[in-house]
């Protein structure tokens, strides 16, 4: 629907344009001064105006799920080499953070560099370094300490990317809505508490079981948007890739997760 002035006039005439075939046809509805056009071409402007604020809206959450992604990749891969970390931040005597360092600013936070848990070895990797410096290997010795030494940075590495990738998680699903953003924070907050329990638990106990409540909210945030497009293939192919990743990266972390406590518990 479009308001048009003809030729040798200032007057503008109110036309429906539809696509029959190979042509579009219009149809004159009227004079857009008639109060009916004018309703009819309101109601139009409104209801393009809604349809480019649901455009906006998708491809700002298409934005901040590509943006997000690499953080959430980067967490997925940390529970791998968790309990070679948690072996030297005990050692290092750096287990215990501040209880609020869920609520840093996140707009001072510089994202750490890509790859922070590179620089530990593997599991069976660092269990042969441990073999060597019992042997009173020396070169194993030094190796050993410099990786303690380098533990608490990575583990406030690890803190602040915990927080950045929450706050953009929670931002691709809550949109400009503060309270939405504060409901899924403190769901997030309670979940931990709940599957913590009352019993004292370190601080990398509290930051594994948040790295996992966040995969899984990023995955049900995935598939919940690949629901609302089924008719869009451009839509639901973008958010179908973006659920089976998310899928895969926290089946992955779990089943890492449930290796590493069965170790645990076998080696105690």
């Amino acid at each position: 629907m479009n308001a048009e002035r003809r030729a040798k006039t200032t007057k503008k005439y109110l036309y429906s344009a539809e696509r029959v075939g190979d042509r579009v046809v219009k149809t004159y509805l009227g004079p857009s001064s008639d109060p009916a056009c004018q309703i009819a071409l309101g109601r139009r402007q409104v209801s393009d105006a809604r349809i480019q604020l649901a455009k906006h809206a998708r491809k700002r959450e298409r934005d901040a799920a590509i943006a997000g992604e690499p953080h959430l990749i980067e967490l997925s891969l940390t529970s791998r080499k968790w309990p070679v970390l948690e072996r030297l931040v005990t050692l290092a005597g750096a287990s215990q953070l501040p209880s609020d360092h869920r609520h840093c600013a996140v707009a001072s936070l510089e994202t750490p560099e890509p790859n922070i848990m590179e620089s530990l070895p593997g599991r069976a990797e660092f269990a042969k370094l441990c073999r060597q410096v019992d042997t009173g290997d020396e070169v194993a010795l030094a190796q050993f300490r410099r990786l303690a030494s380098i533990a608490p940075e990575l583990l406030n590495d690890l803190t602040d990317l915990i927080a950045i990738a929450t706050e953009q998680t929670i931002d691709g699903i809550a949109g400009d809505s503060p309270s939405l953003r504060e409901s899924f924070r403190l769901t997030l907050e309670n979940e931990a508490k709940l599957i913590l329990g009352d019993e004292h638990k370190s601080a990398l106990d509290r930051m594994q079981t948040e790295i996992l409540l966040l995969l899984r909210l990023d995955a049900l945030r995935c598939h919940v948007a690949r629901s609302r497009v089924p008719e869009n293939q451009s839509e639901y192919r973008f958010w179908d890739s973006m659920a089976n990743r998310a899928t895969r990266r926290f089946s992955r972390a779990l089943g890492s997760v449930r290796k590493n406590t069965g170790t645990n518990r076998e080696a105690s």
